[in-house]
């Protein structure tokens, strides 16, 4: 538990929240921009998930990670018009990225508990 990067509050900040103020932040810049931030954030959010695993076994960073690299690549292609999910597609990208993190999350611990 001591090299989960989720328990001290700088690992916390770092690896996750920043990337999860740019995402916020993505809704309120104009598009070309947000093609560009989230899938960064999306990427630096799933690094740091598989990094974690490497130091803790943590258990939803197992399916976080890919998840997150997953969502990258859907801004990616919607970002850049390689598949359009239409006028609202960032805010089901921003819908699908948080509610799958949180029920990934949860689910995930409760079934298999927090460390493998």
């Amino acid at each position: 538990e001591r090299k989960d990067l989720a328990v001290s509050v700088g690992g916390q900040l770092v690896a996750w929240a920043l990337p999860v103020l740019v995402l916020a932040a993505g809704f309120f810049v104009f598009p070309a921009l947000q093609a560009v931030l989230w899938p960064v954030a999306l990427v630096w959010m799933g690094v740091a998930c598989f990094v974690n695993v490497a130091r803790c076994g943590r258990v939803h960073c197992r399916f976080t990670g890919p998840f997150f690299l997953l969502m990258a690549a859907a801004s990616l292609a919607h970002g850049l018009d390689i598949v359009p999910f239409g006028p609202q597609g960032w805010t089901w990208i921003g819908v699908t990225t948080g509610v799958g993190a949180v029920v990934l999350y949860y689910l995930t611990e409760r079934i298999w508990g927090k460390y493998a």
